[in-house]
C-alpha cells in the first residue's frame, strides 16, 4: 500500500468514526430531488449538498482527464473550487 493510501485510508477512518449516517441522493433529471435535499437541510445535524452531482466533471476539468490523480488534489478541487467548498465554510 503507498503512504497516499495509507493516510487517505486513516483520515477517512477518522471521518466515519465522527459521523454517524452519510446518505447521498442522487439525481435523475427535474425529478425535485433538490428541493428534497432542502427540506432536510433546515435540520442543524444535516449538510445537503444538492449540487455535488457534478463533482466529479469539476475534477476532471480541474485536473485533466486520467486514468488517476492523488486523492489531495482532488480534495483541493472539491475544499474550493466547487459548489461543495460550501461544505468546508464557516
Amino acid at each position: 500500500m503507498n503512504q497516499f493510501l495509507a493516510e487517505d485510508l486513516t483520515e477517512f477512518h477518522a471521518f466515519k468514526d465522527r459521523v454517524n449516517i452519510i446518505f447521498v441522493v442522487d439525481h435523475a433529471g427535474r425529478s425535485g430531488n433538490v428541493f428534497f435535499q432542502t427540506i432536510f437541510d433546515q435540520h442543524p445535524e444535516v449538510i445537503a449538498c444538492p449540487v455535488m452531482n457534478y463533482l466529479y466533471s469539476y475534477i476532471l476539468t480541474k485536473l485533466g482527464e486520467r486514468n488517476s490523480f492523488e486523492s489531495k488534489a482532488a480534495g483541493n478541487v472539491c475544499s474550493q473550487d466547487t459548489y461543495f467548498s460550501m461544505v468546508y465554510s464557516d
